[in-house]
């Protein structure tokens, strides 16, 4: 993006990055009188600054003419912030001009001064070692291809040409590509701008303002880089160049941390994100989309990428985390619920529910990555747990505990004690009922008891070598399916009975589910209505302490108010009749003065009681051309303040409350008039959009500080240190019982605009 710099000469101004100027010179003192300033200017604003001298103005003068103009110029020169050096060490190295060997050294001096810090880069370069055609032709086509690269760098480059050397076609040459050049006329400095240059600069101005606009008004976030290549040409970083205020609350990035970090610092990855797509739609110029997880932010992104010239791309971006979220949950359900479903399905459909537990138990280890299960089931002969079926171990150790006791290890306790038993952590832990897992490299693991009949019959245990911990959500699934695996076993003795229970777990099931819906909603309810009556309850509260307030200073202060504006009218009259004096004029200021403090604490009392009575709009037709024009001249302006008032043909006339409409519109005025104390613009201007009347008040003032935006409407809060607060709540107020509303737009140090949008009765 453009922005403006100090050039340090009166006779040029200011000027932007990527401007490419030159000089004609006929003595030293020429080229010291204009680069001189050029990079004393460039040294305090905290740019980078280079000189390249020639024999016409060696290295030793430029930097001597340096030090008289800076006395602390030395210290810009221990650190690194300006280079003095001849042209053979720059243009002529190893004797000979190569056009690529010298653009490339700029940018690699850019690109380094703003990894340093600098703000941008200011350079000068004198032509005057070229001594043939064939050099001149070499510079002429170098000069034509800087104004292709530093358009996009924070670079300034002014170029020094010998008067005297150059003939009328050289002259040319220098004018045509330079936007402007400097050249002295009877004494004095003299700007010759390229027309052409101009017209182009003209139109970009245009369009980078509109381009601006979008740029920072976008809900998605977009970033600008350029491509960092490695001395074989392969791209190995890329370096932030803009982002727009959706980067930072997207990321949660400044913009200051961002602009001039590579991407592998600023993301913190030795990989920087995604640089191999990047780095192909640069090459090709061929625009890309893609969604993406980032890890170190721990978001889904949509990512489009484009690039527009070689060596830079954009990106803009937005946060699909919730959608992609929603998603992976929904399918998450899905999958659930057809697990529940497909191992409901199989027991149910077989007569020997045991037989087919190894196959249910596969599935559900997949569902949850688990690494091992046991399933042991009752054998009534001998009183012991058999091992059914298991996954996770070699056949010979499992056929060591083929046979457990009740009451041994974790599947044992769960069918002892008829509850699930949970061990977790167990490799730091000397739980002895995981004894048994602990030595297959098992982090957690829990078993459920199997129920038949209310009785025990069995136990299913599931285990993990990835975590030391389960989920809830994870307990809940295997709770689930071995209440799966006991219903089996309970239709396996009786059909009938197992039928019926059957329906009534998935009955159940679905009601709890169901309730459970119901009460987050109610839930959520319950909260927003709480929210809502705390707020009623403040606003109340504060109505009410108004509306009291109201009543007693409209009795108590706006009746002597009244006695004072009479003793004021004859002390007034008295002053007039006496003769012209020092005495008098003091006594004329004081009363002044009086007067308006009294019209000030008048506007408070009248703010207050607009705002606590109840409003009863009267409609009528009303010139709005007329009433923009009284308001603006019964407020007493001060001289420093520009006033516009503009009134599309549409909107000559509303139907509204007169009163009100001009006491919404004082009270804008007034406040874009203290937000004016040097002076400013203040413009008013009503408009037509479907159907409505939209007046805006806007002015050129030091506009709002955010942290006062989110309260500019609430009564008593205040951004002043006069008033009470009640001038933007009454705007409001009788804004909405006009049945229409206010809104604003605000940057600091620009100004403020206020919308007012009313239907207009009449249509």
């Amino acid at each position: 993006m453009a922005r403006s710099r100090k050039s340090g000469l009166d006779f040029v101004g200011d000027i932007t990055w990527g401007t490419h100027m030159c000089q004609f010179y006929q003595t030293k003192q020429d080229l010291l009188d204009v680069l001189v300033p050029y990079f004393v200017d460039g040294l305090k604003h905290n740019e980078f600054c280079v000189w390249v001298t020639s024999d016409f103005l060696n290295t030793e003068e430029a930097i001597a003419a340096l030090k008289k103009a800076l006395p602390d110029f030395d210290s810009y020169l221990d650190r690194g912030q300006i280079e003095v050096f001849p042209c053979t060490e720059w243009y002529l190295k190893e004797g000979k001009f190569e056009l690529q060997r010298v653009l490339n050294g700029w940018v690699e001096k850019h690109d380094k001064a703003i990894a340093l810090g600098f703000a941008g880069m200011r350079v000068t370069g004198n032509p005057f070692w070229i001594s043939n055609k064939k050099d001149w032709a070499d510079f002429t086509a170098y000069e034509a291809e800087i104004n292709n690269v530093i358009n996009n760098y924070k670079m300034l480059v002014l170029c020094t040409y010998s008067l005297d050397k150059c003939n009328h076609d050289e002259i040319i040459d220098v004018i045509t590509n330079h936007q402007f050049c400097m050249i002295k006329r009877s004494g004095k400095w003299t700007v010759l701008e390229n027309s052409a240059h101009k017209k182009i600069e003209e139109t970009l101005r245009k369009t980078e303002s509109r381009f601006l606009n979008l740029f920072s008004s976008m809900a998605e976030g977009v970033a600008f880089h350029k491509v960092v290549y490695d001395n074989q040409g392969s791209a190995v970083d890329y370096i932030i160049l803009d982002v727009n205020p959706a980067f930072e609350q997207i990321t949660g990035i400044s913009r200051e941390d961002a602009v001039g970090k590579k991407a592998s610092e600023l993301y913190g990855t030795k990989t920087p994100p995604y640089l191999d797509v990047y780095a192909k739609v640069v090459a090709s110029g061929v625009p890309l989309s893609f969604e993406a997880y980032f890890a170190p932010m721990e978001k889904h992104f949509s990512i489009s990428c484009s690039s527009s010239s070689q060596g830079t791309f954009a990106t803009v971006f937005h946060d699909i985390t919730e959608r992609k979220k929603s998603v992976q949950d929904l399918a998450y359900s899905n999958q659930r619920l057809a697990l529940f479903s497909s191992t409901a399905s199989s027991l149910l459909s077989n007569a020997e529910p045991e037989i087919i537990i190894q196959d249910i138990c596969m599935k559900v280890m997949d569902f949850l990555d688990c690494d091992v299960f046991f399933n042991f089931m009752e054998d009534k002969e001998n009183g012991k747990l058999h091992l059914n079926a298991y996954h996770g171990v070699a056949p010979e150790i499992a056929a060591t505990f083929e046979w457990l006791d009740f009451g041994v290890a974790a599947c044992g306790c769960a069918a002892q004690q008829a509850q699930r038993i949970l061990c977790e952590n167990i490799q730091n832990t000397t739980d002895p009922r995981a004894a048994l897992v602990r030595s297959f490299g098992v982090q957690a693991y829990a078993a459920n008891p199997i129920f038949s009949q209310e009785k025990v019959v069995g136990a299913l245990s599931f285990g993990t070598k990835k975590k030391p911990t389960f989920t809830q959500d994870e307990l809940s699934v295997m709770k689930t399916v071995t209440s799966l695996v006991s219903v089996a076993m309970r239709r396996k003795e009786s059909e009938e009975t197992l039928k019926a229970r059957t329906q009534q777990l998935e009955l159940t099931q679905r009601k709890l589910e169901e309730n459970a819906v119901l009460l987050e909603e109610y839930a959520t309810q319950l909260e927003e209505l709480a929210k809502q009556r705390l707020e009623q309850l403040k606003d109340s509260e504060r109505l009410a302490a108004i509306g009291a307030t109201a009543g007693m200073v409209g009795h108590d202060i706006r009746n002597p108010l009244q006695s004072i504006i009479g003793d004021l009218y004859l002390v007034k009259a008295e002053i007039s009749g006496m003769q012209n004096s020092r005495e008098k004029e003091s006594i004329a200021e004081c009363v002044n003065s009086i007067e308006e403090s009294v019209d000030y604490i008048n506007k408070i009392v009248q703010d207050l009681q607009d705002y606590a009575r109840p409003l009863q709009p009267s409609y009528k037709e009303v010139d709005l051309e007329d009433l923009l024009k009284e308001v603006t001249f019964k407020n007493s302006l001060p001289a420093t303040i520009e006033v516009s008032v503009l009134v599309d043909d549409k909107s000559k006339t509303i139907v509204t409350d007169a009163s009100m409409l001009k006491r919404v519109l004082i009270n804008l005025v007034n406040n874009a008039v203290q937000a004016m104390p040097e002076g400013g613009k203040l413009s008013l201007t009503a408009s037509e959009d479907n159907g409505d009347c939209v007046l805006v008040v806007a002015d050129t003032g030091v506009g709002i500080p955010e942290d006062r935006r989110s309260k500019l409407f609430v009564p008593l809060m205040t951004t002043k240190s006069k008033g009470q607060g009640f001038g933007l709540p009454v705007v409001k107020r009788m804004t909405e019982s006009l049945s229409g509303n206010v809104s604003f737009e605000s940057q600091i140090g620009q100004g403020t605009k206020f919308i007012v949008r009313l239907p207009n009765r009449a249509k």
